[in-house]
């Protein structure tokens, strides 16, 4: 027998196989679908007014990134800290709005208490610097260990303790959950950038990606 001959055997037991495979997934009610999304999505979307947030950088910059986040969310702190070190070293090329998002929604454990006592440290103009000690020690976001950061920025204990309960702030932390929900987030941290939403893997780099939007206006 020719080399001919068994190309011709092999191309035609491939065709078969796969014409095989093809049915079974048929019979089966399989289907493949294709899970690699882009980078940057290609359509921008409105996100909708309301909930609590926090400005950080030149609130008149024409690059605006909105970050969903919990202060626990290890993943969140990565991506946090490289856009707020990118922002406050170029402070009128971009600014950055926080929605805290407590992570219970889709995990087991969230704290919606810290994120309830960030807006009201955010209430006596501290919210960056109590969200740094939030994220610096995800276990310490009990009642006590908030209380700890509170005093250690020296805010108002008695209203920042009463603030922290109140119904007002319980409808900051909603709103915001309730807008992540809405736009299909299902995973933290949620990533807009002009409305445009970054879908983040593990080799995205956040800072280039951010100069590259700074870059083209």
């Amino acid at each position: 027998m020719t080399k001919k001959f068994f190309l011709v055997l092999g191309l035609i037991l491939i065709a078969t196989g796969l014409l095989f495979y093809k049915q079974i997934r048929r019979a089966l009610g399989i289907t493949v679908t294709p899970n690699a999304l882009p980078l940057i999505e290609f359509t921008s979307v409105n996100i909708p007014e309301g909930g609590f947030t926090p400005v950080l950088g030149n609130p008149g910059a024409d690059i605006t990134v909105v970050e969903f986040a919990d202060f626990a969310c290890g993943e969140c702190k990565k991506i946090h800290y490289g856009l707020s070190d990118y922002i406050a070293k170029n402070p009128q090329k971009a600014r950055l709005i926080w929605r805290g998002v407590p992570a219970g929604k889709w995990y087991a454990a969230g704290n919606t208490l810290s994120h309830q006592a960030s807006y009201c440290a955010d209430k006596q103009g501290k919210f960056w610097q109590f969200a740094a000690m939030a994220m610096s020690d995800k276990n310490n976001l009990t009642e006590a260990g908030l209380k700890k950061m509170a005093e250690g920025l020296n805010l108002n204990l008695v209203a920042w303790g009463r603030c922290a309960n109140s119904e007002e702030a319980k409808q900051a932390v909603t709103a915001n959950s309730d807008i992540a929900a809405g736009l299909g987030i299902r995973a933290l941290p949620g990533i807009f950038i002009n409305n445009r939403r970054i879908n983040l893997d593990a080799q995205a780099d956040i800072v280039e990606i951010l100069k590259k939007f700074v870059e083209k206006e």
